[in-house]
């Protein structure tokens, strides 16, 4: 699994993107029926909003951050992409995997949603700014490195 993560300053751009098409329909993906689907949806998290297709999550971001004005870009995103050559995962599959990454990070019981938009990768989003469970090994209130915890 390969991790990368962004930042971003405002909840409802990155529910945008994921929730939309994409350039030319590249957020596709075939649901556990064989149904292609277009934009993305909820599959998982920490904010109850399984099914969701249209980003109703970013509201309750967006209020929280509004809590943290002080952080100018209070939006961590991070994006789980399987291997080349790898199966594509199904949504079950890829809700583990993003329960087993945050909790790896330390950041299971933050408010976070996992967005699935293609076969082969999710995107997790949660807030920046909270304090992180004690005794990780970098510095106070960063989690572990993304990809060090991709190959754990």
């Amino acid at each position: 699994m390969i991790a990368k993560i962004t930042r971003g300053s405002r909840a409802g751009d990155i529910a945008a993107y994921l929730h939309g098409p994409g350039k030319t329909a590249l957020h596709t993906y075939r649901d556990r029926d064989g149904a292609e689907q277009v934009g993305g949806i909820v599959i998982g998290g920490t904010l109850a909003m399984r099914g969701d297709t249209t980003g109703r999550w970013a509201a309750e971001l967006r209020e929280a951050a509004a809590s943290r004005p002080e952080i100018s870009t209070p939006i961590w995103q991070v994006s789980l992409r399987c291997a080349p050559g790898d199966r594509a995962l199904t949504d079950a599959e890829w809700r583990d995997a993003a329960t087993a990454f945050m909790t790896r990070m330390g950041l299971e019981d933050r408010p976070w949603v996992v967005v699935r938009h293609a076969d082969d990768h999710v995107h997790l989003v949660r807030l920046k700014g909270h304090r992180h469970r004690a005794g990780l090994a970098r510095a106070p209130g960063l989690p572990p490195g993304p990809n060090r915890v991709c190959r754990a």
